[in-house]
């Protein structure tokens, strides 16, 4: 079967200033994939300020992972080293990413929580 992973993103900014015309920016994508070897996870993750690896599928094609948690922000990284950050989420914040061939996650301060979803494809 082909195209049971949908991956969307879009961003709009607007700005309205008191006498001058609105200023507005916009952007989106989407995108299918056929899912392969039926590979694919979901669930939440705890994650601490020492680096852990963020649970995704091997070789997963794309993943979710949004901070569940009310204060502290989740940093993601391609190494674990934690030297080569990819995001910075903060409370409530996702990202939808061709996910790389591994990530870590690191808890500003405390225990963050994340939901965590991949897929490969």
């Amino acid at each position: 079967m082909a195209n049971e992973i949908t991956v969307s993103a879009g961003l709009t900014i607007s700005r309205s200033m008191s006498g001058s015309p609105t200023a507005a920016l916009s952007g989106s994508s989407s995108s299918a994939a056929t899912l392969l070897d039926s590979s694919m996870a979901g669930g939440t993750q705890s994650f601490t300020t020492s680096a852990a690896a963020v649970s995704i599928v091997t070789s997963a094609g794309y993943a979710f992972i949004k901070n569940t948690n009310a204060t502290g922000n989740l940093l993601l990284y391609t190494d674990s080293g934690a030297t080569q950050r990819l995001a910075t989420l903060k409370p409530g914040e996702g990202i939808s990413i061709p996910a790389p061939a591994a990530m870590w996650g690191v808890a500003s301060t405390g225990t963050v929580i994340a939901h965590v979803v991949s897929a490969k494809a």
